[in-house]
């Protein structure tokens, strides 16, 4: 079993509606655990979900091949007070896929999760291919 490279140790989305009706830029700010290191990253987007992903995006970890979200999708897991969501984000890698699953209570953080533990399975992937060459 590998360490997951990147971790989320605190994140904030806003949504983009405004009390004042001239509404609020969508933004997302984080703080993740990157190889035992916390970095903070912020983007900003057309919507939270969007705002978070950029924000991941701009982590110096990929050299120079970034991630591109092909598909995303959002399940209930249960309904009522105590509901939760489940979250696959597939994000391409050059030519390769790979596919997260995120699961919370709020829906912003089950997708972060989702597109984070794609981005930990590229890294993973990425790191044994180096280890073999």
């Amino acid at each position: 079993m590998h360490n997951k490279p990147i971790e989320i140790e605190y994140f904030h989305a806003l949504t983009g509606k405004g009390t004042s009706g001239r509404g609020v830029i969508p933004s997302g700010t984080l703080e993740l655990r990157v190889n035992g290191e916390i970095i903070r990253v912020s983007g900003e987007g057309r919507g939270p979900i969007h705002a978070v992903y950029n924000a991941i995006d701009g982590l110096p970890i990929f050299d120079g091949v970034k991630p591109y979200l092909m598909s995303f999708d959002l399940t209930a897991v249960k309904q009522g007070a105590d509901s939760a969501g489940t979250a696959r984000a597939r994000v391409i890698f050059g030519e390769k896929i790979y596919e997260g699953v995120g699961r919370s209570e709020d829906v912003i953080e089950a997708a972060a999760q989702a597109y984070i533990d794609a981005i930990n399975k590229y890294l993973i992937d990425r790191s044994e291919q180096q280890k073999d060459a």
